[in-house]
């Protein structure tokens, strides 16, 4: 391989054989280099002499160990994915005296970084300040405790959208979105469009993730797993919003959420969740007797799906003050709802 000195672009994917990467330092013109689901065990200290790469992929691997200085000599570097199993930032590296691991704050220094794929362990991970705020225009995060989950590895292998996606998930951790430094917020959070909590202890009140990280943009919002501190998803009673909320949401999916016990305590402002498309609720146990009473459902007039299974409610509707006129609904799945009583907990509206 050292001899392909006019080599562009390199793709060795699936290669599960390779054990030392050494030689590819001298393809000094490669601008392209993908080892999705390689074996190895550590990165190259190597690539770090590629200071043309453009594009780095080294997704689903079982790397370790990342070396500082390395991927922060890639100063041309657009595109980067790592959504892998390396969780040790900044930790130790065994038998090599006081050499570390990177630091998010190398890539967060990219200047020409426009797309990222990563996974950290926490917020913890984030520097509190940069130098420069990132330019990423598209981005997948990933923050899972202890080791990464299953549905996110599932996730970025059957998704190859990281050239048009701005997505962020919690994973296993009492991280929210108060936790993440200002730069942050302003470079990712309040740019996602897709946000996905998994198990997340310290999540109680979605209005105020939402007033946290300025979620004025987020078009799919996924509450899925064990979150104990969750009874009811927005509560406009302990966070009084002034201004519409989730307007531009399209897609809300809730799953397994066995401590949740209603969508919503209090009134939402007028013209919150006004683009709700596709409500999904499944395997929510102790919901309270209707799935969206009236004064909720009144303010979803773009609501054109539901999909509800294995849900403890007794009426999908609730029917005071409702017009006919106010829902667009056009596709209903209903399965497992052992204890539905009826659509409507009152006479259906004509």
């Amino acid at each position: 391989m050292s001899f392909l000195t006019n080599l562009q672009a390199l793709y060795l994917n699936y290669c599960l054989n390779i054990i030392d990467m050494s030689v590819i330092g001298e393809l000094h013109k490669l601008e392209i280099l993908s080892m999705r689901e390689n074996a190895l065990k550590e990165m190259s200290r190597e690539i770090g002499q590629l200071t043309n790469l453009r594009m780095l992929d080294v997704s689903a691997q079982c790397i370790r160990t990342i070396r500082s200085k390395v991927i922060s000599k890639l100063h041309k570097l657009e595109e980067l994915y790592m959504q892998c199993g390396f969780w040790d930032w900044v930790s130790k590296i065994d038998g090599e005296g006081q050499k570390t691991n990177i630091g998010f704050d190398e890539i967060a220094g990219l200047s020409y970084l426009s797309t990222l794929k990563v996974c950290i362990s926490d917020a913890n991970c984030i520097p509190k300040s940069v130098e420069v705020e990132p330019n990423w225009v598209y981005f997948d995060i990933s923050t899972c405790h202890g080791h990464i989950s299953e549905r996110i590895i599932e996730n970025f292998r059957s998704d190859d959208s990281g050239h048009n996606c701005r997505s962020l998930s919690l994973s296993r951790t009492d991280t929210t979105i108060g936790a993440f430094p200002d730069w942050f917020v302003n470079t990712a959070v309040k740019n996602t469009e897709r946000l996905r909590y998994e198990e997340c202890k310290g999540l109680s009140n979605i209005l105020v993730e939402y007033d946290h990280g300025r979620l004025h943009g987020l078009k799919v919002l996924s509450v899925i797993g064990r979150c104990e501190s969750l009874k009811e998803l927005m509560n406009a009673i302990t966070c009084v919003p002034d201004k519409p909320v989730f307007e531009n949401m399209e897609e809300l999916h809730l799953k397994e959420l066995n401590d949740l016990e209603e969508l919503c305590v209090g009134e939402l402002p007028p013209g919150s969740l006004c683009s709700l498309k596709l409500l999904e609720v499944r395997r929510c146990c102790n919901l309270g007797n209707v799935l969206l009473p009236s004064k909720l459902l009144q303010k979803l007039p773009s609501l054109e799906k539901l999909l509800c299974s294995d849900t403890k409610v007794e009426y999908l509707f609730g029917c005071e003050g409702f017009e006919p006129d106010q829902i667009n609904l056009r596709e209903m799945e209903l399965q497992d709802l052992h204890v539905v009583r009826g659509i409507c907990n009152g006479p259906a509206p004509r």
